[in-house]
C-alpha cells in the first residue's frame, strides 16, 4: 500500500510538471501567431521535454495499475490517464504543425530563389541515329529530362521527339504521344541503338576507315586525324574496351594513316618494346605540338583580293577575271556574252533593244539608265562609259574578223600570250602566286597560277612536275581543244599530285594533269599603274604583285574541278 502511495505522488509530480509545460507551449504558440515570428529553439525544447516527461508519466500510470486489485479502480485510473495525455497530445500536435510549416516556408522560398537566378541556357544534343553517339545523347538526356522528378511522362516524351532526328526520329514515328508511351519509346530506342557490341564494332570499323592523310607538311590534316582517332579510344574505353585489346591491330592501322616521312620519323623514337599504340599516340602528339608551333600566324588584318570568301550581298566589277559576269545575250535571249551576238550584230539594233526593253549602256540590266548607273565598268575597246557590245569602234575589229576568214581554217590555231590588248586598255589576268609542296617531301616552290573557269580538268607543266618530284597517281587520255579550233587532240597526260599552299596557312590537295605547256610566256605588266586607273583594287592586296615588263610563265592552270574551292577560300 505505501508502494502504492508513493507512486501516485510520483505521477502527481509529473503531471503538475507537463502541465506548466503544456501552459508554457499555448502561449508560446499564441504569441508566434500573432507576431508571425517562430522561434524553432524554443519550440523544440518544449517538444523534447514533454515528450520526455510524458513517457515518464505513462510508465508510473502502468506501475500503478499493477499494484491496483479493484477492477473499477483500474478502469478509473486508465480513464483519468487517457484525458490528461489528450492534452499534453494536442498541445505536441500543435508544436509540430508549427514546425514542420515553417520548413515547407523556407523551402518554398528557397525554390523560388533557385528559380529566379539566371542559369545558363542547357542545349541537349540532337541524336540522328549515329549509333557511337548514343550513350552520349543518352546521359545528357537522362540527366536533364528523364530523371526529373518534376516532368511528367508524356512531357518527357515531348522533349524526347523534339530532340531525335533522321532514323532515330522513323524509329518511335508510331508511337503517339501518351503517358504509357513513354516508356515503350525509351525501350524501343535503347533496344535500336544501346547494343554495346555494335558501338564498339562501329567505333573499331571508323578507326580502320579514316581517310590517310599523304602530305607531312599538312599539320591542320593531321590534327584532325589525331583528334578523330582520339575520340574513339575514349569511346571505347567508356565502354570497357582497354587499349591492350586493340594493341595488335591498331599500331599498324595507324601508321598506314600518316604520311611515309612521320611514319619513320615516329619508328625511329619508339623500340619493339615501346610499339605500342598509346605510346604511337604519344609520340604523334610531340610532333603535332612541334609544327603546330612552327606554324605561321595568319594576320588578321590582311586583305587580299584572292583565296577570299565573297560577300553575296553585293557585286562589284573587277579587273581580275576571264569572263564577264553576264552571260546570257540580252540581244537574241541566247546563252552567250552580248558582245558576242552574232544575231544582232548591228550597233544601231543593239542600242534599240536596250532602249525598247529598259535596260542601261553600260551594264545592260534593267531599271536604271546610263546617267544613274553606279557600275564602273568601261568598254574594254575604247575605255569609254558604255557596254563594249555597243562600242563604234567595234566595226574595226569586225572586219579584221572578216579578213581573218579568208586564212586555211585547217591551219594551226593561233597562240596569243599577251596582257596588252591595244594602247589604251589593259586586261589583268586572273593569277596569283602560292606555295606548291610535294606531298612526300619537304620540296615545295613559289609559283604563278592562272584560274580558267573555261577549263574543266587543271593543268601543270612538265617542268615543276619534274622539279618538284611530284608523285604519278595516275593517267588519263583526254580530248584538248584550243580556243578558235574546231577539232580537238587526243593526249595521254599523267596525273601528279600536289598540295597548294595559301597565305593563311590553309592547304588543298591538287590532282593535276600535266602537259608540256600552259601557254606561251606573258608579258607582264606594272600594277601600280593599273591600280590607279581602277578604284576598287586601290585597297586590295593583290594575290599576284606582277612584273614590270619582265616576261613570265604560267606553271599551273586551276580550272573548274577546284576554281571555287580555291577562289572563295573553302
Amino acid at each position: 500500500m505505501a508502494d502504492l502511495e508513493k507512486k501516485a505522488k510520483i505521477r502527481k509530480g509529473y503531471r503538475n510538471l507537463l502541465t506548466r509545460r503544456v501552459k508554457e507551449g499555448d502561449e508560446l504558440l499564441k504569441g508566434m501567431e500573432e507576431s508571425g515570428d517562430i522561434d524553432h529553439v524554443k519550440l523544440g525544447q518544449i517538444k523534447l521535454s514533454v515528450g520526455e516527461k510524458l513517457t515518464a508519466l505513462k510508465k508510473v500510470d502502468e506501475e500503478i495499475i499493477e499494484l491496483i486489485d479493484d477492477g473499477e479502480a483500474i478502469v478509473r485510473e486508465i480513464d483519468e490517464a487517457d484525458r490528461f495525455n489528450e492534452t499534453v497530445y494536442e498541445m505536441l500536435a500543435r508544436v509540430e504543425a508549427k514546425l514542420k510549416k515553417s520548413v515547407e516556408k523556407e523551402s518554398v522560398s528557397a525554390y523560388k530563389s533557385s528559380v529566379r537566378a539566371k542559369l545558363p541556357k542547357l542545349d541537349l544534343p540532337v541524336f540522328n541515329g549515329e549509333i557511337t553517339k548514343w550513350f552520349t545523347f543518352w546521359d545528357s538526356y537522362k540527366a536533364a529530362v528523364h530523371d526529373n522528378p518534376d516532368l511528367l511522362p508524356v512531357q518527357k516524351f515531348t522533349y524526347l521527339r523534339s530532340l531525335l532526328s533522321r532514323s532515330a526520329q522513323e524509329c518511335i514515328a508510331g508511337l503517339t504521344l501518351t503517358d504509357a508511351n513513354y516508356a515503350e519509346a525509351v525501350k524501343v530506342l535503347e533496344s535500336r541503338f544501346g547494343n554495346k557490341q555494335r558501338i564498339i564494332a562501329k567505333h573499331m570499323e571508323a578507326l580502320l576507315h579514316l581517310d590517310p592523310v599523304s602530305w607531312q607538311g599538312n599539320t591542320l590534316a593531321l590534327r584532325a586525324l589525331y583528334d578523330k582517332i582520339e575520340n574513339h579510344v575514349r569511346e571505347l574505353a567508356a565502354l570497357g574496351v582497354e587499349a591492350n585489346t586493340y594493341n595488335s591491330l591498331l599500331p599498324s592501322v595507324l601508321m598506314s594513316k600518316l604520311p611515309s616521312e612521320l611514319s619513320l620519323a615516329i619508328s625511329r623514337k619508339l623500340s619493339e618494346d615501346d610499339w605500342k599504340f598509346d605510346k604511337i599516340m604519344e609520340e604523334l602528339s610531340q610532333e603535332l605540338q612541334a609544327r603546330e608551333r612552327t606554324l605561321p600566324k595568319p594576320d588578321s588584318s590582311r586583305r587580299t583580293s584572292h583565296f577570299k570568301e565573297s560577300k553575296p550581298q553585293r557585286e562589284r566589277p573587277t579587273s581580275a577575271t576571264l569572263h564577264t559576269s553576264i552571260t546570257h545575250c540580252c540581244y537574241c535571249d541566247e546563252e552567250h556574252a552580248p558582245e558576242s551576238c552574232t544575231k544582232v550584230d548591228k550597233i544601231d539594233k543593239r542600242k534599240s533593244i536596250l532602249r525598247d526593253s529598259g535596260r542601261c549602256f553600260i551594264c545592260l540590266r534593267r531599271g536604271h539608265i546610263s546617267r544613274n548607273c553606279r557600275s564602273s565598268i568601261k568598254c574594254s575597246l575604247c575605255s569609254n562609259k558604255h557596254h563594249t557590245s555597243i562600242c563604234m569602234n567595234k566595226r574595226e575589229s569586225s572586219k579584221e574578223g572578216e579578213s581573218a576568214k579568208r586564212f586555211n581554217p585547217k591551219a594551226d590555231p593561233f597562240k596569243s600570250a599577251t596582257l596588252l590588248t591595244d594602247a589604251k586598255g589593259t586586261i589583268l589576268l586572273q593569277t596569283a602566286q602560292a606555295t606548291v609542296h610535294n606531298t612526300e617531301s619537304t620540296e615545295s616552290a613559289t609559283l604563278r597560277l592562272v584560274f580558267d573557269s573555261g577549263s574543266h580538268r587543271s593543268y601543270i607543266t612538265e617542268e615543276v612536275c619534274r622539279k618538284l618530284s611530284l608523285r604519278i597517281v595516275g593517267k588519263k587520255d583526254l580530248i584538248i581543244a584550243t580556243f578558235g579550233n574546231t577539232g580537238g587532240r587526243r593526249q595521254s597526260c599523267k596525273i601528279a599530285q600536289a598540295v597548294l599552299e595559301t597565305n593563311e596557312g590553309n592547304t588543298l590537295v591538287l590532282n593535276l594533269m600535266v602537259v608540256p605547256l600552259i601557254c606561251e610566256p606573258l608579258v607582264g605588266v606594272s600594277l601600280n599603274d593599273c591600280i590607279r586607273g581602277y578604284d576598287h583594287l586601290k585597297d586590295l592586296d593583290l594575290a599576284d604583285p606582277g612584273t614590270n615588263g619582265d616576261v613570265i610563265e604560267l606553271d599551273i592552270l586551276i580550272g573548274l574541278d577546284y576554281y571555287w574551292d580555291i577562289v572563295s577560300g573553302e
